[in-house]
């Protein structure tokens, strides 16, 4: 996102950013040139378990003292991050600050969406009214804030603005020391290990492959997470260390590396927002093999680009196994891939935040 605010500093050079800590991230250290970044306290997020088992729900509060900054800087457009404080904020403000606020929406999900929660829907509606527009990664984040929050379908626009960047992806793989040996075809997972993220989805699907004698493959699995246990564990009562290889977490700027290494990228989240790891796949020429519980599955088309299938382990396999039995048919589909997500690139979702300031300009 950070690489997209860049871009936007070439439409509104006095664009200033605030922001909360979040983990160990420091947006500070990554210099990207031409950024006024702010950093003004720690956001914190607690999380707790839904009936359902695997999918958590969670409740971001940004620093509260950093609001104070906003006010003093005074701008004229405020760009805020779904329906947090930090939005309410920003509409409760809005009157007496005059400025305009535009909500970005990262995209549909059931936990997201908290259908089931009557307060939550209400407080999002109420702040929806006040905001005067709205920017959404997928035409089902689309769909959420008009249908189930009431916003005027001409102030939602649907323009991905979490989108790969080659050169941040790229930035340090001359210092990926890569010591294990994969056999190919190589599938590749990127992303947090963790239950709604699908991983012990995807593990039934490697139990499927193993059962019917499938050997010559790899999965490489790129992060860290609650589940590394689960995993570990599993590779070793299943024998598969020459066929399950970890990493442990990557530094953003090392993944170009893991994803020219591999061939099909696997995303089988049970519930996703959105997805960039998707496209940052498809940006270097991998087929995927797509949840359609992830909002960006409308990216890809299936049997063109990947597949957007359920997240079970059955239909997990089938695809897995399409790309076993056919060694041809991942080359093909990558390179419709690449080309698939040419214009996702930061300048172009600049231009769409770009846009929805002049939208907002109009109203005044």
């Amino acid at each position: 996102m950070f690489s997209v605010l860049r871009e936007f500093t070439r439409f509104y050079k006095d664009t200033r950013i605030f922001t909360g800590l979040l983990g160990d991230v420091d947006p500070r250290r990554l210099r990207l040139e031409g950024l006024d970044i702010s950093v003004v306290g720690r956001t914190r997020i607690w999380t707790r378990t839904m009936k359902r088992g695997y999918l958590s729900r969670g409740l971001s509060l940004p620093p509260l003292v950093g609001f104070r900054h906003i006010i003093r800087y005074r701008p004229r457009v405020c760009f805020s991050s779904a329906f947090t404080l930090w939005t309410l904020m920003a509409v409760l403000m809005k009157s007496t600050m005059n400025w305009r606020v535009i909500v970005l929406y990262d995209g549909s999900s059931p936990i997201a969406d908290a259908a089931n929660s009557l307060w939550r829907i209400k407080l999002r509606r109420a702040i929806v009214r006040h905001s005067d527009a709205f920017v959404t990664n997928s035409l089902r984040g689309g769909d959420y804030l008009t249908t189930s929050l009431g916003a005027p379908s001409a102030r939602v626009q649907v323009h991905p603005y979490q989108v790969p960047d080659r050169e941040l992806l790229s930035a340090k793989s001359s210092k990926v020391d890569v010591s294990f040996s994969l056999v190919r075809p190589t599938f590749l997972y990127v992303g947090r290990l963790a239950t709604e993220k699908g991983i012990e989805v995807l593990l039934g699907a490697c139990s499927i492959l193993q059962a019917e004698g499938y050997s010559k493959w790899s999965l490489l699995l790129v992060g860290d997470g609650p589940l590394m246990p689960r995993v570990e564990s599993y590779v070793h009562k299943n024998d598969l260390r020459g066929i399950l290889v970890t990493t442990g977490w990557v530094e953003y700027g090392k993944l170009a590396s893991y994803y020219e290494r591999s061939d099909v990228f696997v995303f089988p989240s049970l519930s996703d927002v959105w997805g960039v790891a998707v496209l940052e796949a498809m940006l270097y020429g991998l087929p995927v093999i797509c949840s359609t519980a992830a909002g960006v599955a409308e990216v890809v088309e299936h049997g063109v680009t990947g597949s957007a299938v359920e997240p079970n382990p059955q239909t997990i396999a089938h695809e897995m196994r399409r790309f076993l039995d056919d060694p041809a048919l991942g080359p093909s589909m990558g390179r419709r891939a690449q080309g698939a997500v040419g214009h996702l690139t930061p300048a172009n979702a600049a231009a769409g935040l770009a846009q929805a300031v002049r939208f907002v300009d109009r109203l005044r």
